[in-house]
């Protein structure tokens, strides 16, 4: 998991694969933690094209008047830049980021480093990969409640729940904004000349690819380093304590790890 390589940097994904499976109890290791993510997907979703298709419209609203204004014999109605795209796809990533996705990404992480913290412990007690999957299945499963009330009763409050909400918010703002522009961009591209018909199923599914990448490619080194801050309890910069440890070079790969 993208926890499991953050947390342990010298490890491989061989390595850590091979090491989820044999601790944490067969394939159900692998999704620790997805119930509350997949839940909100859905809200996740909503709010980033609620709030982007939003800001569009009032962007079209003003540059229509604005240009009704300037001309009121132009017809035309008037195109969104490439720059407005990149605002709006912003504004929805950020504000979905800054109430929703922030504390459920800090609830799962922590889940997974329990969980695995729990499953090490009883895996070092079995001997056997197969009495140790039966400790595993018959371990207490601990739920995104558990992870919730400790982490308000440990001193930081409900506030601690939005640990690393800067990272989140510059991570999902920037990248959906990169998202939303190459979608537009590659449908543009890549559909007829003078042909206003909606985009071909092919169009729609290679935008989507190059959207995801694009978001991918600026948002990882901004997850990775929230991933740092919302799994640690170490005080003081972490970026910085990584490079005078590691060095320069070493921590951008870790970044991308």
């Amino acid at each position: 998991s993208k926890v499991s390589m953050t947390s342990n940097k010298s490890l491989n994904v061989k390595q850590i694969l091979q090491e989820t499976w044999q601790s944490g109890g067969g394939v159900r290791a692998f999704y620790t933690g997805l119930s509350l993510p997949l839940m909100a997907q859905a809200i996740y979703k909503a709010t980033i094209f609620s709030v982007n298709n939003f800001c569009r419209n009032i962007l079209m609203e003003f540059k229509t008047r604005e240009c009704a204004g300037i001309n009121s014999m132009n017809n035309n109605y008037p195109l969104l830049t490439t720059t407005d795209l990149f605002w709006c796809g912003f504004i929805g990533g950020a504000v979905n980021a800054a109430i929703f996705v922030t504390p459920v990404e800090y609830v799962r992480n922590q889940l997974i480093i329990k969980q695995q913290l729990s499953s090490t412990r009883e895996f070092k007690m079995g001997k056997d990969t197969s009495k140790n999957k039966k400790l595993f299945h018959h371990c207490r499963r601990i739920s995104p409640l558990d992870v919730i009330r400790s982490t308000i009763l440990s001193g930081g409050g409900i506030s601690q729940l939005w640990r690393g909400v800067g990272l989140t918010v510059a991570r999902d703002s920037i990248g959906c904004g990169v998202y939303f522009v190459s979608m537009t961009l590659c449908q543009k591209n890549l559909s007829p000349t003078n042909d206003n018909k909606p985009p071909s199923f092919g169009v729609t599914l290679v935008s989507g690819m190059c959207a995801g990448i694009g978001f991918w490619v600026v948002a990882l080194p901004l997850d990775t380093l929230k991933t740092w801050i919302q799994t640690t309890t170490t005080n003081g910069n972490i970026l910085l304590n990584s490079i005078n440890k590691h060095g320069l070079l070493r921590t951008t790969q870790n970044l991308y790890r």
